[in-house]
């Protein structure tokens, strides 16, 4: 899971394989693969950038053990 930035400031967690698509905007959207939309304070590049870092993180931790 991701931790992006609600409108109201709140930290949410994301489960980024169930990101669909993100619309940007003033503020950027992200639509899940159920349809549920949800409002984000973080642009879609950092999003993009954070899921790239959890994904590298996860093959770290794979060749470790």
């Amino acid at each position: 899971m991701i931790e992006l930035k609600g409108l109201s400031g709140k930290s949410l967690f994301v489960n980024h394989e169930l990101i669909r698509t993100m619309e940007e905007g003033p503020e950027t959207t992200i639509c899940f693969v159920d349809g549920t939309r949800i409002p984000v304070r973080d642009k879609p590049q950092e999003i993009l950038e954070k899921v790239v870092q959890f994904k590298l993180r996860l093959q770290q931790l794979d060749i470790r053990e």
